[in-house]
């Protein structure tokens, strides 16, 4: 449903291949190359499972770093600081904004203190119903980025008009 103006030209099937800038593109059907100029706006997601409420050893203390998917959200991460894209949206589950009563942290407290461990990020959170942006019936959790200096303008200002649609 993407207007052809605003279609991401490439669909990389692994968080590797993104890192790499190559690798097999799901819309071509083929090997892909991008340039690291392209990291204006990063948009990825990683599997829910580890954070989901409905795996169920979700509620075990800090089971959700030893889930075998977890892998996944640390090498998001790594493409993130790697790429150092001026604005990036992950998507996940609400699942990540709870916590246990033994974690010191939340999955979400401690995926955005591993995006900010550098500085000069500002991060903000959303939770939107998934008929926003997705066709799914549950709440979606979002975490948006930016860098540089207008980072936390950028931020509150992508807040404000959310919230404005949304109403």
């Amino acid at each position: 449903n993407w207007p052809a103006s605003q279609r991401p030209k490439c669909w990389f099937s692994t968080i590797d291949s993104q890192v790499a800038g190559y690798g097999w593109c799901t819309a071509h059907k083929d090997t892909c190359f991008i340039s690291s100029a392209t990291s204006e706006l990063l948009v990825i997601t990683f599997p829910c499972q580890p954070f989901s409420d409905m795996n169920g050893r979700r509620w075990v203390p800090y089971a959700w770093k030893e889930h075998p998917l977890f892998k996944v959200a640390v090498r998001t991460i790594a493409h993130f600081r790697q790429r150092k894209p001026r604005h990036a949206v992950f998507e996940n589950v609400t699942g990540m904004t709870a916590r246990t009563h033994k974690d010191a942290h939340t999955p979400l407290e401690w995926f955005i203190d591993e995006l900010t461990r550098d500085g000069g990020v500002a991060v903000r959170t959303l939770l939107l119903p998934g008929r926003v942006l997705l066709d799914v019936p549950r709440e979606r959790l979002y975490i948006v980025t930016a860098s540089g200096a207008e980072g936390a303008y950028t931020i509150a200002r992508i807040h404000e008009i959310v919230a404005a649609t949304l109403n």
